[in-house]
């Protein structure tokens, strides 16, 4: 028997012709043939959906015996097969019971037919065909409903957006894998273009227009999606003409509304480009309901007008193009204090990074060597600095001053205050806060974003004072968390044991929240003596670890050295290890390196400025980066300061001149003590033929 098989369609509607010829000596002579023709038909017209590798076909005899087993593999890429299968008959006219099976890629059984009845006739060549119906038995054949999962979509012409639909059992579970029909019901306005995907493409009619999604066992969902008109214009609402910093981003975003039948579009992709070296905070743009789509622009590095052009996606003649202007990036300004006893101004004065734009923005007269330590607010609007009004008896008040110079104000006069800082958000002012010389305390005052002039006057809180009472002694250097801007660590000393040990701190701004960091106090890892901090903390920028400087009172020389520690309190290791008095530590802006100062003056040596690896354990990462070869010991060299450039590229400290004056200088950060006097650059006054100058405490980042 052979068996012919026409018009296999694996991946659309199945439409399965077969003729069967069957040949049979011993039942009806030599040549004797029979037929029979089947017409394979499909309960779901949807039944296309489904990719079939192969037909399996099996024919069984009355008495139920297995006459026939094949299947045939469907050719890659063919929409048809032809099936010769032979069987031999025992009998004329035999009777056989047909099977047949619709086998998926993945070696599922898709659709099943049969079991139906066969006759081989041998009087007609052309036997009326069979009806052959067959079923969807695959994944989902259990399916009692499916539901549209994507709701009010918008298409514009020519746009393709991807429906979803999931099939559900008789509990509402989604059943994965299951196959969905996607049809519209009007073509002109929306098409599946693949109907097994739900990929729809809009049409060029407008309007609203119902897909459905079926399951190929019947149950379906209807929903709406609508057709709307090509886009025509591109319309600029906002953010054309700026300007700003090469490099930053502009204040204003770009808008842009597109519009076709002079109304807006919703769902148009809009495509932001630049040739300029510039980027965007998103460079492609789906349109809301009111047909407006808009981004942040980030100009690139060159000076001058720069263009962005922004074009509808698929509509490239729809388009419209926004200008800007990069100007120059500001340069950012060192802030220092400075005396002069030759009649030079005094005060407090900002400088560019080369020596230009000096200029005296507060006038302090007298000032003398005192503690101003001006600091930059985070936008650079403010400084914040102490002086003691000119009357020496009186405290060290904290000051703030508007950039400029032209508005000031005393916040805090009732105490004397030192080394203030800005909270990283710029709300909150901390300083260390004491009676005279006597500096014990961290003090915050809480908001300092007023006007300058109605700020309210000694309304601060005293921080530290929230640690336990047998913790209240010693010195008060703290640094804000970047991490957390309304908070601030600090050390305090026991106050009652011997020898003393330092602990490290945290609390908000107002005193709350108080935590140690330290179970027990500050033990120096390599031998577990006793430590206290003496000066300054700075948290790494990413506020991950603390660097300070630190003495233990049981060494025969109590050397100050670097240590850092984690923010949780753990991983307490030294930093520094040459000999000196080490302080003032600073974490570069990356946070892998730390510039200080060290002190030799005692042994006959200078004050130097150093740095150091963060990864330094035994001393070998320590470069000095000065040679001033000048020994003071007559004044405390803290006092000095010293900072990073913003960019961390560069360094600002004081040096000293032959004469002995404390002149600001600027170094790059590759500097060594060799090359410190060639690379070294004046950035502050200069000297003052008429007397001794003094600039110092210089400042560069907020």
């Amino acid at each position: 028997m052979t068996m012919r098989a026409k018009r296999v369609r694996p991946v659309l509607l199945f439409a399965l012709a077969a003729v069967v010829v069957v040949s049979c000596r011993d039942a009806a002579g030599p040549g004797a043939t029979g037929y029979f023709a089947l017409a394979p038909s499909f309960a779901s017209a949807a039944a296309g959906i489904v990719e079939i590798a192969q037909v399996r076909v099996q024919l069984f005899r009355a008495d139920e015996s297995l006459a026939l087993d094949e299947t045939v593999t469907v050719p890659a890429g063919a929409d048809s097969l032809a099936l010769e299968l032979t069987v031999r008959l025992r009998e004329p006219d035999e009777v056989f019971q047909m099977f047949l099976d619709f086998i998926t890629p993945t070696g599922d059984t898709a659709f099943r037919a049969g079991p139906v009845d066969v006759t081989a006739s041998s009087t007609s060549t052309e036997p009326v065909p069979i009806e052959v119906n067959a079923i969807y038995v695959g994944v989902g054949a259990n399916a009692a409903s499916v539901a549209v999962t994507t709701t009010g979509a918008t298409l514009i012409p020519g746009q393709t957006k991807q429906l979803s639909a999931e099939a559900r059992d008789d509990q509402g579970q989604p059943i994965p894998g299951t196959p969905i029909a996607w049809a519209s019901l009007d073509p002109a306005r929306a098409t599946f273009p693949d109907p097994a995907v739900g990929s729809v493409v809009g049409g060029t009619t407008p309007g609203p227009v119902l897909v459905t999604a079926t399951l190929l066992t019947g149950p379906a969902d209807t929903v709406s999606v609508t057709a709307q008109p090509a886009p025509e214009f591109l319309l600029q609402r906002g953010g054309d003409g700026q300007s700003g910093p090469a490099g930053s981003e502009l204040p204003l975003p770009l808008i842009v509304e597109v519009l076709g039948n002079d109304i807006p579009i919703e769902g148009a992709s809009v495509l932001f480009t630049t040739g300029d070296g510039g980027s965007f905070s998103a460079d492609s743009v789906v349109t809301d309901a009111s047909g407006r789509a808009q981004t942040m622009w980030t100009l690139g590095p060159g000076l001058g007008t720069q263009t962005t052009t922004a074009t509808v996606s698929g509509f490239t003649s729809v388009s419209t193009t926004f200008t800007a202007t990069a100007v120059g990036l500001p340069v950012p300004q060192i802030v220092f204090a400075g005396d002069s006893s030759g009649g030079l101004s005094t005060g407090i004065f900002t400088v560019n990074s080369d020596g230009s734009n000096l200029a005296n923005v507060q006038s302090l007269i007298p000032l003398g060597f005192q503690r101003q330590f001006p600091r930059w607010s985070p936008d650079r609007s403010r400084i914040a600095y102490s002086w003691d009004g000119g009357f020496s008896a009186l405290p060290l008040q904290l000051y703030v001053a508007s950039a400029d110079g032209a508005q000031s104000q005393a916040v805090v006069t009732d105490t004397s205050t030192f080394r203030s800082r800005w909270s990283p958000d710029g709300v909150h002012l901390a300083f260390e806060c004491g009676n005279g010389f006597s500096i014990v305390d961290v003090c915050v005052i809480a908001d300092v974003t007023g006007a300058i002039g109605s700020l309210p006057a000694n309304t601060y809180a005293f921080v530290s004072a929230a640690v336990p009472a047998a913790w209240k002694a010693g010195q008060s250097g703290f640094s804000w968390d970047p991490q957390n801007p309304s908070r601030l660590a600090f050390a305090r000393d026991s106050g009652a044991a011997s020898p003393a040990v330092s602990m490290l701190w945290t609390a908000a701004h107002d005193g709350a929240g108080v935590q140690r960091l330290a179970p027990d106090g500050l033990l120096r890892p390599n031998d577990s003596a006793p430590l206290v901090v003496y000066g300054t903390l700075d948290y790494s920028p990413d506020g991950q670890q603390i660097v300070f400087a630190a003495y233990s009172p049981v060494d025969a020389i109590p050397e100050e050295k670097l240590f850092v520690i984690n923010r949780d309190g753990t991983g307490l290791r030294q930093l520094t290890f040459l000999a000196g008095y080490d302080d003032s530590p600073l974490f570069s802006p990356d946070g892998s390196e730390v510039a200080f100062g060290r002190d030799r003056c005692f042994a006959g040596g200078s004050y130097e400025g150093w740095i150091v690896d963060i990864n330094n354990a035994t001393g070998s990462l320590e470069r000095q980066i000065t040679d001033h070869g000048v020994v003071r010991c007559d004044f405390e060299l803290d006092l000095l300061g010293g900072d990073w450039s913003p960019d961390g590229s560069e360094i600002v400290l004081n040096g000293f001149d032959v004469q002995g004056n404390l002149l600001i200088y600027v170094v790059p950060r590759t500097v060594t003590a060799a090359t410190y006097p060639t690379d070294r650059k004046l950035a502050g006054r200069g000297v003052d033929l008429g007397g001794f100058v003094q600039d110092i405490q210089p400042s560069w980042r907020p």
